[in-house]
């Protein structure tokens, strides 16, 4: 078996007593997640997903992100069916989501596909991936009441991930970024601070349910059904917090229009309140503007491929010269 690094290490064996099925050896996910490794098991006939913490640098903040996460799912798992599978909480260290060094969660079976997997889906596939996830969103704001997900944060995790954290640290990086050759993402960014700090005066971005928060293609399984493709289950609860409809569907806004139609089109009909549509872009727009930023500043295969970058900013501002992101 390869150990996990994790300060809790004597804990192993009674981890391996309890799962006598375990299967040694950590599985890094394929979203280069960093606050966990996963460790995969069985029990009886089920399959089981074990997260601890990755490393003993980042001890404390993955500990209490474990802690978060596990109570957020158990949280979930307390609500009506869902309209895609998500994990189950199993087991934690003491038997709650209290303190966990670990925690054990059932395996949602499926498959993550990438952006370009999903984009080259028939429209009919588009729309209802999208539906889904639109129905995911008003499924979730209903289950963990927005009260309810502050609260946690409070008690447990007063610092969660944010996307407009990230933009404002960005400032500081554009300089450094032009110098690179990359001006036209320099100038995206600009752009989407300018919109940002606008909209901030209003009410547009207050949370108003509570959200997923990365309902991005790694995190979407997939099974293949009458040789079409249909999301099936939904993971990693991690950076679930304060969001707002338009947030949760920013992501789509990479894939295209059909699936940005069908989550819109469920989410309405089931919430009974219109989607901001320029809010949406402004969304999908801050989020390809750091993860641009992010890969101009350490390289070409940060985060995503570059060429795939690229692809989504001639979606999104097809009237900017992307020619600067050229594969190194």
């Amino acid at each position: 078996m390869v150990e996990p690094a994790y300060q809790d290490i004597a804990r192993i064996p009674e981890l391996m007593g309890r799962y006598p099925a375990f299967r040694g050896g950590s599985v890094e996910p394929e979203d280069g997640g960093w606050a966990n490794r996963l460790l995969y098991t069985e029990d009886a006939d089920r399959r089981l997903v074990v997260k601890v913490p990755r490393d003993t640098g980042g001890y404390t903040y993955a500990k209490a992100a474990a802690q978060y996460e596990a109570q957020m799912v158990s949280e979930a798992n307390d609500g009506p069916c869902p309209p895609l599978e998500i994990p189950k909480l199993i087991d934690c260290r003491g038997g709650s989501w209290l303190d966990p060094s670990y925690a054990v969660y059932s395996y949602v079976e499926g498959k993550a596909l990438t952006s370009v997997e999903i984009q080259n889906f028939s429209d009919p596939e588009l729309f209802a991936f999208g539906q889904k996830v639109g129905e995911f969103i008003f499924w979730l704001s209903g289950t963990i009441p927005l009260i309810t997900c502050q609260n946690i944060i409070a008690d447990i995790r007063p610092k969660v991930h944010r996307r407009e954290d990230m933009l404002i640290e960005q400032k500081g990086w554009w300089e450094e970024v032009i110098a690179k050759g990359y001006p036209t993402v320099a100038r995206l960014g600009a752009t989407v601070m300018g919109q940002y700090l606008k909209r901030k005066k209003t009410d547009q971005l207050r949370p108003n349910l509570t959200g997923h928060n990365d309902l991005r293609p790694g995190n979407i399984l997939f099974e293949e059904y009458d040789e079409q493709q249909r999301a099936r289950g939904i993971i990693d609860f991690g950076n679930t917090q304060p969001s707002t409809p338009e947030n949760e569907m920013r992501h789509l806004e990479l894939i295209g229009d059909e699936a940005v139609e069908g989550a819109v089109t469920a989410y309405e009909k089931l919430a009974n309140r219109p989607i901001d549509r320029s809010l949406l872009r402004f969304h999908g727009l801050m989020q390809l503007s750091v993860m641009a930023t992010y890969q101009a500043k350490y390289g070409d295969n940060a985060l995503h491929d570059i060429r795939q970058t690229r692809g989504w900013l001639e979606r999104l501002c097809p009237n900017e010269d992307w020619s600067e992101l050229e594969a190194a």
